[in-house]
């Protein structure tokens, strides 16, 4: 079948500026023939992309508009970062064993946790975050076209056509990350997985292999041992406040008997005065 459809682009070519909201391609699809024809739209990645409208029909010379819509990419690069850190787990152990006391190249002092810190810093960069995704990010498009010859536009013809009778037009996409934008997901990344790695920022073009681990470990323990003098405070303003209070029932108990008596004896007083000056004096 002879090409009935143009595009306005050769390459889907996809400038991702947020990994958190849609990335949108637009595409033209312009009908050469002199009669109605019919597309749909098929990609690799189903559930990366939607596409709007995905199939319709165009009428002679007519021109469509199709937006492809990228959808957020935030999981698909965490995905990514953790791919790069399970590289290090699984290299690490015969790295460590050639840097062990005794061994070539051995690093006295170092220790465990510093190592793989190292490995990991030297691991989340930009270039190696960018070409992890490159392995995930190969999507491919195909847009089938077929002349209608005054069928009803229906995406089943498209599965009981004939071979002759199609017209399809292969698609590559193509991903644009800014450095900035990645970088500050390897950071995010290091921050949520607590390995106190530093990979670069856009002000830095590369990271020093073995930096040290940032203060944010000391100060947290600091704040913690203070939180916890504030506590033993105020147990013992608590153990004063309950000292006193049973200092003060036990002189109240005390002082009861005492008082009692005095009431019971000015009774008897007043009683016995009543009796006298009724019976006794005159």
């Amino acid at each position: 079948m002879e090409n009935v459809l143009t595009f306005s682009e050769t390459r889907f070519a996809f400038h991702v500026e947020s990994l958190e909201k849609p990335t949108v391609f637009v595409l033209k699809v312009h009908n050469v023939a002199k009669e109605t024809v019919g597309f749909k739209v098929k990609t690799t990645r189903p559930r990366r992309y939607c596409v709007k409208p995905n199939a319709a029909s165009l009428a002679a010379d007519e021109t469509a508009e199709l937006q492809l819509q990228l959808q957020p990419l935030k999981r698909l690069v965490n995905d990514a970062c953790a791919a790069l850190a399970r590289s290090v787990e699984n290299g690490g152990a015969g790295e460590d064993a050639e840097r062990a006391p005794g061994g070539d190249g051995a690093a006295a002092g170092s220790s465990p946790g510093s190592s793989r810190e190292r490995r990991l810093s030297e691991r989340l960069t930009y270039a190696n975050l960018k070409q992890e995704l490159s392995k995930e990010l190969r999507d491919k498009f195909l847009i089938q076209a077929l002349s209608l010859k005054g069928r009803e536009m229906d995406t089943a013809l498209f599965d009981t056509a004939d071979r002759e009778e199609l017209l399809e037009q292969k698609f590559r996409c193509e991903f644009y990350f800014t450095q900035g934008l990645l970088e500050k997901a390897l950071e995010e990344y290091a921050r949520e997985v607590g390995t106190g790695a530093t990979p670069p920022t856009t002000t830095t073009e590369t990271t020093a292999a073995g930096a040290p681990p940032t203060a944010e470990p000391e100060s947290e323990v600091a704040r913690l041992r203070q939180a916890l003098a504030s506590s033993e405070a105020h147990v013992a303003r608590l153990n004063a406040m309950v000292d006193s209070g049973s200092k003060r029932a036990i002189t109240t108990a005390a002082a009861a008997p005492d008082a009692t008596r005095w009431l019971m004896t000015v009774c008897l007083a007043l009683l016995l005065g009543v009796l006298i000056g009724k019976y006794v004096l005159p």
